[in-house]
């Protein structure tokens, strides 16, 4: 497809100001740089876990810390998004994940370790949101393009994150005199340096360019809180918790007794897994903004569903890998696609809808994560393949919450035609 210079993603901004997109990169590049904890500490697994000396239940607690803290930092930032702009969000919360990146760089202790994570997922989530709402006030008329354009860089980062884990592994094994106390917080301590830079960087940032971010009129209210809208909600609840645990858990039992064959390495499956979800957005990013948004609320977490409970029902490494990393790619699209319905119906209020998503994510996947956990220390190392079923129901649940969606606001005619592409 060629994309004219009226058509691209980026558009508004490069038409308008380059110190803009400037600024669009450099919100993207520090959230990608944010993540490194989500790509890389499921990679370190057993190791990570005997470095501790914790249960495979305090290995739950350790990457599920997070969560919580992130889920109420995501919901206060987002109400202050609407009152004071997404920009001034995206500055405390850079601050918040160098500040977190400096204690899991000294984080020898698991208390301590449990505190940098802690600190990180609460900043983590919170710059997501602001991310995303920075973002879309840039480009008011790409929302969908430039939530999937964000997304990739994320997706891409997470790539090379478990790459790194993976060879830093290696390297610890087979080097003397690399511990894994080195590879474990030295990258913290890089990742920090570049956080406080990019703090730096931000102080001349761009605004939006048209309306501002913010409303410091607006009355908070449930009144505003649309059955409609929640259900989108409810949709990326249900994705993101679902996601998010199977990432956390996936390389772990890929390397359990679940498997006497293990036929792949689990750190490249996660790359497989980044891999596809970079190219299925990526593609997406370039799509027409309203092609197929009904189809990509319900076709894609019911295929991708089915295709993971077939991978995980066949009780094979290789099978369970690739049904993980094929759905991967057939779920990527419902995401992006709910978020920018979500955006386009409440553009004001859009910093706020996605703070209640990531609230409800990050508190359901702290329930899924460690009910994980405790089920994997009930099943022991040859059952724990068991523990993958239980988040991989939640992407058909997500298409089924789409396919009710469309059938209440068909009615009430909010959605084009099949197939529109204006």
């Amino acid at each position: 497809m060629d994309i004219g210079p009226q058509d691209g993603p980026l558009a508004p901004v490069a038409n308008g100001s380059s110190r803009r997109l400037r600024y669009a990169v450099l919100t993207i590049v520090v959230a990608a740089l944010a993540g490194y904890r989500s790509g890389a500490l499921p990679i370190f697994r057993g190791v990570l876990q005997d470095y501790f000396g914790i249960t495979i239940q305090g290995l739950g607690l350790l990457y599920s810390v997070g969560l919580v803290p992130g889920a109420v930092a995501a919901l206060a930032v987002g109400i202050l998004i609407t009152r004071k702009g997404a920009l001034w969000a995206v500055r405390v919360c850079v601050a918040g994940v160098g500040i977190g990146m400096c204690l899991a760089a000294i984080g020898t202790r698991w208390g301590i370790m449990l505190a940098a994570l802690a600190v990180l997922g609460c900043f983590g989530h919170a710059l997501y949101v602001s991310m995303q709402a920075y973002l879309t006030s840039l480009f008011p008329n790409r929302r969908r393009r430039v939530i999937s354009l964000a997304l990739v860089a994320v997706s891409s980062a997470n790539i090379l994150y478990r790459l790194l884990a993976k060879f830093l592994l290696d390297l610890q094994s087979e080097v003397d005199g690399v511990s894994f106390a080195n590879v474990l917080h030295i990258p913290f301590a890089v990742l920090a340096i570049l956080m406080f830079v990019g703090i730096f960087l931000y102080r001349k940032a761009a605004r939006p360019p048209q309306a501002p971010d913010s409303q410091p009129g607006v009355r908070l209210s449930l009144k505003w809180l649309s059955g409609g809208t929640m259900m989108l909600v409810g949709i990326t609840i249900l994705h993101g918790a679902s996601d998010t645990a199977l990432a956390m858990w996936m390389p772990r039992v890929l390397d359990s007794a679940s498997f006497p064959v293990k036929a792949v390495d689990p750190a490249f499956v996660m790359v497989g897994f980044g891999l596809a979800y970079a190219v299925s957005r990526a593609g997406l990013s370039i799509l027409p903004e309203k092609t197929g948004r009904r189809m990509m609320l319900v076709a894609p977490g019911i295929l991708g569903g089915a295709v993971l409970l077939a991978g995980i029902l066949s009780r094979s490494q290789i099978l369970t890998a690739a049904g993980y990393v094929a759905a991967g790619f057939l779920w990527s699209f419902e995401y992006p696609a709910a978020l920018a319905l979500i955006s386009e119906r409440e553009p004001h209020r859009y910093g706020t809808f996605l703070a209640i998503s990531m609230l409800g994510t990050s508190t359901s996947a702290f329930v899924v994560a460690n009910l994980m956990g405790w089920m994997a220390g009930k099943l022991g190392e040859s059952g724990m393949w068991a523990i993958l079923i239980v988040p991989a129901c939640g992407f058909p649940l997500a298409g089924i919450t789409g396919a009710l969606w469309l059938a209440r606001n068909a009615r009430s005619g909010e959605t084009p035609p099949a197939g529109a592409t204006n």
